[in-house]
Protein backbone atom coordinates (compact mmCIF):
# COMPACT_ATOMS: atom_id res chain seq x y z
CA UNK A 1 0.00 0.00 0.00
CA UNK A 2 1.65 3.37 -0.50
CA UNK A 3 1.86 6.18 2.03
CA UNK A 4 -0.50 8.11 0.45
CA UNK A 5 -3.35 4.87 0.05
CA UNK A 6 -2.56 4.38 3.93
CA UNK A 7 -3.22 7.51 5.24
CA UNK A 8 -6.24 8.04 3.08
CA UNK A 9 -7.64 4.80 4.34
CA UNK A 10 -7.07 4.56 7.62
CA UNK A 11 -7.94 7.81 8.13
CA UNK A 12 -11.24 7.11 6.91
CA UNK A 13 -11.47 3.79 8.45
CA UNK A 14 -10.93 5.20 12.14
CA UNK A 15 -13.72 7.56 11.34
CA UNK A 16 -15.88 4.04 11.41
CA UNK A 17 -13.86 1.49 13.36
CA UNK A 18 -13.16 3.66 16.18
CA UNK A 19 -16.77 5.00 16.64
CA UNK A 20 -18.03 1.13 17.71
CA UNK A 21 -20.96 1.44 15.02
CA UNK A 22 -23.04 -1.39 16.26
CA UNK A 23 -23.94 -2.43 12.63
CA UNK A 24 -20.43 -2.21 11.32
CA UNK A 25 -18.10 -5.31 11.16
CA UNK A 26 -14.64 -4.77 10.75
CA UNK A 27 -12.75 -7.93 9.05
CA UNK A 28 -9.45 -8.68 8.66
CA UNK A 29 -9.63 -12.32 6.99
CA UNK A 30 -8.41 -14.06 9.86
CA UNK A 31 -11.70 -14.88 11.60
CA UNK A 32 -13.96 -15.88 8.57
CA UNK A 33 -13.45 -15.91 4.66
CA UNK A 34 -14.13 -12.65 2.48
CA UNK A 35 -16.96 -14.77 1.10
CA UNK A 36 -18.57 -15.50 4.90
CA UNK A 37 -18.33 -11.50 5.55
CA UNK A 38 -19.83 -10.88 1.83
CA UNK A 39 -22.60 -13.13 1.98
CA UNK A 40 -24.02 -11.27 5.38
CA UNK A 41 -22.77 -7.38 4.29
CA UNK A 42 -25.01 -4.64 3.11
CA UNK A 43 -22.00 -2.70 1.96
CA UNK A 44 -18.29 -3.42 1.45
CA UNK A 45 -15.55 -0.83 2.23
CA UNK A 46 -12.82 -1.68 0.91
CA UNK A 47 -9.21 -0.33 -0.14
CA UNK A 48 -8.02 -3.47 -2.16
CA UNK A 49 -8.95 -3.97 -5.36
CA UNK A 50 -9.39 -8.06 -4.90
CA UNK A 51 -12.31 -7.47 -2.86
CA UNK A 52 -13.92 -4.83 -4.64
CA UNK A 53 -14.08 -7.27 -7.56
CA UNK A 54 -15.50 -9.85 -5.43
CA UNK A 55 -17.58 -7.47 -3.81
CA UNK A 56 -19.39 -6.61 -6.59
CA UNK A 57 -19.46 -10.08 -8.11
CA UNK A 58 -21.30 -10.90 -5.01
CA UNK A 59 -23.89 -8.15 -5.52
CA UNK A 60 -22.82 -6.13 -2.84
CA UNK A 61 -22.24 -2.27 -3.11
CA UNK A 62 -18.50 -1.65 -2.83
CA UNK A 63 -16.85 2.18 -1.51
CA UNK A 64 -13.52 2.14 -3.31
CA UNK A 65 -11.64 4.81 -1.55
CA UNK A 66 -8.36 4.74 -3.75
CA UNK A 67 -8.00 5.75 -7.26
CA UNK A 68 -6.05 2.66 -7.77
CA UNK A 69 -8.40 0.42 -6.92
CA UNK A 70 -9.93 -1.47 -10.23
CA UNK A 71 -13.38 -0.78 -9.39
CA UNK A 72 -12.84 2.77 -8.69
CA UNK A 73 -14.45 3.80 -11.84
CA UNK A 74 -18.21 2.06 -11.12
CA UNK A 75 -18.03 2.15 -7.12
CA UNK A 76 -18.98 5.03 -4.19
CA UNK A 77 -15.47 6.97 -3.91
CA UNK A 78 -16.18 8.63 0.10
CA UNK A 79 -17.19 7.01 2.96
CA UNK A 80 -19.87 9.60 2.86
CA UNK A 81 -21.60 7.01 0.96
CA UNK A 82 -22.30 4.50 3.36
CA UNK A 83 -26.13 4.61 3.89
CA UNK A 84 -26.66 5.17 -0.37
CA UNK A 85 -23.74 3.92 -1.59
CA UNK A 86 -23.75 3.05 -5.70
CA UNK A 87 -24.75 -0.22 -7.25
CA UNK A 88 -23.59 -0.38 -10.83
CA UNK A 89 -26.03 -1.67 -13.02
CA UNK A 90 -25.56 -5.95 -14.51
CA UNK A 91 -24.71 -4.54 -17.64
CA UNK A 92 -22.20 -1.78 -16.68
CA UNK A 93 -20.51 -4.75 -14.36
CA UNK A 94 -20.66 -7.42 -17.50
CA UNK A 95 -18.43 -4.68 -19.22
CA UNK A 96 -15.99 -3.73 -16.38
CA UNK A 97 -15.45 -7.46 -15.87
CA UNK A 98 -14.40 -7.89 -19.68
CA UNK A 99 -12.02 -5.07 -19.86
CA UNK A 100 -10.59 -6.27 -16.85
CA UNK A 101 -10.12 -9.82 -18.79
CA UNK A 102 -8.89 -7.69 -21.14
CA UNK A 103 -6.48 -6.50 -19.66
CA UNK A 104 -4.71 -9.84 -18.40
CA UNK A 105 -1.72 -11.45 -20.05
CA UNK A 106 -0.90 -15.22 -19.30
CA UNK A 107 3.04 -15.84 -19.29
CA UNK A 108 3.81 -17.20 -22.67
CA UNK A 109 2.07 -14.13 -24.34
CA UNK A 110 4.25 -12.10 -22.23
CA UNK A 111 7.41 -13.91 -22.78
CA UNK A 112 6.41 -13.88 -26.96
CA UNK A 113 5.57 -10.20 -27.09
CA UNK A 114 2.16 -10.30 -27.90
CA UNK A 115 1.25 -8.09 -24.74
CA UNK A 116 3.80 -5.65 -25.57
CA UNK A 117 3.52 -5.80 -29.09
CA UNK A 118 -0.36 -4.83 -27.69
CA UNK A 119 0.30 -2.04 -25.21
CA UNK A 120 2.75 -0.29 -27.57
CA UNK A 121 0.20 -0.05 -30.27
CA UNK A 122 -2.36 1.59 -28.11
CA UNK A 123 0.46 3.69 -26.27
CA UNK A 124 1.41 4.36 -29.52
CA UNK A 125 -1.82 5.40 -30.90
CA UNK A 126 -2.31 7.42 -27.87
CA UNK A 127 0.56 9.72 -27.83
CA UNK A 128 0.15 10.04 -32.08
CA UNK A 129 -3.17 11.71 -31.13
CA UNK A 130 -1.95 13.77 -27.98
CA UNK A 131 1.10 15.43 -29.95
CA UNK A 132 -1.65 16.58 -32.62
CA UNK A 133 -3.64 18.96 -30.43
Amino acid sequence: MSEKGHEQFFSNIGKIVFKNYPNIHWSDGIESTLQEDLSQAKVCLTYSSGSAIDSIVYGIPTITIDEGNFAYPICSKTIDAIEDPVLADKQTVIQWLANLAYCQWNRKEMANGKAFNHLYSLLKDTLQETTKE
